[in-house]
C-alpha cells in the first residue's frame, strides 16, 4: 500500500510540472500549487513514518513552500475583490450626489451685484 501512496504523490507533483515545461500550466496558479502541496505533503508524511530523514525534509519544505505560495495568492486575490468591490461602492455613491450639495453650490456661484464706486 506504501508504494500505491508513493507513486500517487509523485504523480501528483509530475503531473503539474510536465504541463509547466509544455507551457499549458503556470508554475505560480492555484492548480499547480495545490497538486504540488497535496503530492509532497502525502510523500512527506510517508517519509517521515518511514523515517527517511532526508526525503522528509526534502518534501516537507516542497510542501511548506507550495502552502504559502497558495496561500499568498489566495490572499492577493481576496485583496483584490475586496478592492474592487469598495471601489464600486465608492463609484456608486459619488455618482448620484445629495440634494443638499447641489443647493449649497447654486447659492455660493450666485454673484453678489457690484458695488461701484461714486
Amino acid at each position: 500500500m506504501s508504494d500505491v501512496l508513493q507513486l500517487a504523490g509523485a504523480i501528483l507533483i509530475l503531473i503539474p510540472f510536465a504541463w509547466s515545461q509544455l507551457g499549458s500550466l503556470d508554475a505560480g496558479s492555484r492548480g499547480y500549487l495545490l497538486l504540488n502541496l497535496g503530492g509532497s505533503a502525502l510523500l512527506a508524511v510517508l517519509a517521515f513514518g518511514g523515517s527517511q530523514w532526508g526525503f522528509f525534509m526534502l518534501e516537507a519544505t516542497w510542501a511548506i513552500v507550495s502552502a504559502w505560495s497558495l496561500a499568498s495568492s489566495l490572499a492577493a486575490r481576496t485583496a483584490s475583490i475586496s478592492s474592487r468591490a469598495t471601489s464600486e461602492t465608492t463609484s456608486r455613491s459619488s455618482a448620484s450626489p445629495a440634494t443638499g450639495s447641489r443647493s449649497c453650490a447654486r447659492s455660493s456661484t450666485r454673484s453678489s451685484p457690484a458695488r461701484t464706486a461714486s
